[in-house]
């Protein structure tokens, strides 16, 4: 077979010959950027997977340092102070009326994850039309409740009516031992 293709490419012209070497290069051009491309993805997908291995690893290696930690921590907890999801509610509107954000805070989106041992609230906050030390007091207060409440997340932005005032959304958390 390459007798024939050898004896076709040589009784052709010039012109034909130069022709079909373009193709043939063009052909292996395209092929080799298809395949860059794909060895490309394969690398980075190697690479994605290698670290989240990785990552796993440290955390599998750790586990008995870990375990001894949340077993001190646990110890330390009062079951008796941790909120459900309802107390975290009346919680978060308690410390906003006592830094005086009454009619501007919202509560919503609570969710509960529940495992054997604890279940973990969820709840976003938002506050509109506060000032910044206003909500500095807010941010102070849900700290002096560490570790029964946590502070997930914490957004500001200007509110664009009165740029004196800002409009925060926090995601707090608490966690609740299951008896």
């Amino acid at each position: 077979m390459i007798k024939a293709c050898k004896a076709f490419f040589l009784g052709r012209l010039l012109r034909e010959k130069l022709l079909l070497v373009a193709f043939i290069v063009l052909g292996a051009a395209i092929w080799l950027s298809g395949f860059s491309d794909r060895a490309g993805s394969f690398w980075r997908e190697h690479k994605t997977l290698k670290n989240a291995l990785s990552t796993q690893q440290q955390w599998l290696d750790n586990r008995e340092a870990i375990d001894a930690r949340s077993r001190v921590a646990i110890a330390k907890l009062d079951p008796a102070r941790t909120l459900n999801d309802t107390r975290l509610i009346g919680e978060i509107n308690a410390i906003a009326n006592g830094v005086g954000l009454r009619s501007n805070v919202a509560t919503n989106d609570a969710r509960t994850e529940r495992n054997s041992q604890f279940a973990v609230n969820y709840l976003r906050v938002d506050v509109t039309k506060a000032s910044y030390e206003t909500i500095k007091s807010l941010y102070f207060e849900l700290e002096k409740r560490s570790p029964y409440i946590g502070l997930e997340e914490f957004s500001l932005q200007v509110d664009p009516a009165n740029r004196r005032l800002l409009k925060a959304t926090l995601r707090v958390s608490s966690v609740e031992i299951i008896r």
